[in-house]
């Protein structure tokens, strides 16, 4: 998924539909039922109501406790119940993610600013897969609070659906299945769909380009690791027993990530030893549940590397001072532990070419394992090359690359 941020959409040039809010959906106008919609009793109407609002904004279904709470308030409302108030409930509590005591009659409403963030967030979660944090609420809060004001609240949630599916972020999410279907279609076909391929970092990158294809099957340690070539081999050499010491790690504040969902820790003792950043992205060492996973990622690699199952293992770096040189060290570490797999890493030099396809040049061999050198369209931003065909070439290019002579 990109990790670039939701932005407000461009105004549509064509006509507008019209937008259907959620009483609507549900068979609800105005401020009471439609004539169809009276002959339903409350008690039938209003479970509906929350099972479809759960899972359109929070993606799930809703929990036994919360169909309780709707028949208590059901029970307590009696025969001259306020359906139109007691659906804004409902939403308020959905919205809210929260055990709906908002229900209870007499309950206190949520406020504005509450509400919005509420919204905003299960928009994200359920679109997104994401929530928006403090930083996204505040920039929607600044463009589109007013209007969140002036109208209803199912007004408010058909626009910011539609301002959602507009952006960038919602396209990539949607397109991302058939993107990458499209893209393993040009990939060799023998054995390709079916080998789990090992991630030996330098960063993401390498590990989500598997992903991308289908050719990921577990998480290992290096999958979300930033480090140059030497510090991962120093990894390998200790036998992972530095790199699972909690006490070798420090957490990095939330206010000093550049991103709060990653830069998790990072390892003074490797970054000193080798005048280089090494931070995990996606644990944090120094907590319970950090260490116990990562533990797990040592112990797949290590059955992984030792398994019979033929395998590429792929490193994909930034171009060093002498790229020949990481190369065999690395290949010559990952003999001394693993058997029945292919080594390749790739170099990335660091400009791009203006050719029509990226240039992909052997540079090295050692026994069966092969050094590439590439010169790609764009960059990378995060763990997506920015022209879908560097992927493409790139891999395919890795994959061959233990036939090259």
């Amino acid at each position: 998924m990109s990790e670039e941020p939701v932005e407000a959409a461009l105004a549509s040039t064509g006509a507008t539909p019209r937008r259907i809010g959620l009483r609507e959906a549900f068979g609800m106008r105005g401020s009471a039922p439609e004539p169809e919609a009276a002959a339903m009793s409350s008690a039938e109407l209003l479970p509906g109501l929350l099972d479809g609002a759960t899972r359109a904004l929070l993606g799930r279904d809703a929990l036994a406790g919360e169909h309780e709470a709707i028949a208590q308030a059901l029970g307590q409302a009696g025969p001259g119940i306020d359906v139109a108030d007691l659906t804004q409930r409902v939403l308020d509590s959905v919205l809210a993610a929260q055990p709906p005591a908002l229900l209870e009659p007499g309950a206190e409403r949520l406020g504005n600013e509450a509400l919005f963030a509420s919204i905003v967030n299960a928009i994200f979660r359920g679109l997104l897969g994401r929530e928006a944090g403090e930083e996204g609420v505040a920039i929607w809060k600044a463009q589109a609070y007013e209007r969140f004001l002036d109208g209803s609240v199912e007004d408010f949630i058909a626009f910011f659906v539609t301002m959602v599916v507009r952006s960038p972020e919602w396209v990539h999410r949607v397109l991302s299945d058939q993107a990458r279907d499209m893209r393993a279609g040009f990939l060799p076909r023998d054995g390709v769909e079916l080998t789990g391929h090992i991630s030996l970092g330098c960063t993401g990158y390498t590990s989500a380009l598997f992903r991308r294809y289908n050719l990921k099957r577990w998480s290992g340690p290096f999958d979300w690791l930033s480090a140059n070539p030497a510090i991962i081999r120093d990894i390998i050499a200790d036998d992972f027993r530095g790199f699972l010491d909690p006490d070798s790690w420090r957490t990095i504040p939330a206010e000093d990530r550049p991103d709060g969902r990653f830069y998790q820790c990072h390892h003074p003792g490797l970054e000193s030893r080798h005048g280089a950043a090494c931070i995990l992205h996606n644990a944090d060492m120094r907590a319970t549940e950090g260490l116990a996973y990562m533990t797990r990622c040592v112990d797949r690699f290590r059955q992984s590397m030792r398994g019979l199952a033929s395998k590429i293992v792929l490193q994909v770096a930034q171009e060093g001072a002498d790229p020949g040189r990481d190369f065999q060290r690395t290949a010559r570490a990952l003999e001394e532990i693993g058997r029945s797999f292919q080594f390749v890493m790739v170099s990335l030099l660091p400009d791009h070419t203006s050719a029509p396809f990226p240039e992909v040049e052997p540079a090295g061999m050692e026994g069966r394992h092969r050094l590439l050198r590439v010169r790609m369209l764009g960059p990378i931003i995060g763990v997506d090359a920015v022209d879908m065909l560097d992927d493409l070439v790139l891999l395919r290019a890795a994959l061959a690359a233990p036939g090259l002579e």
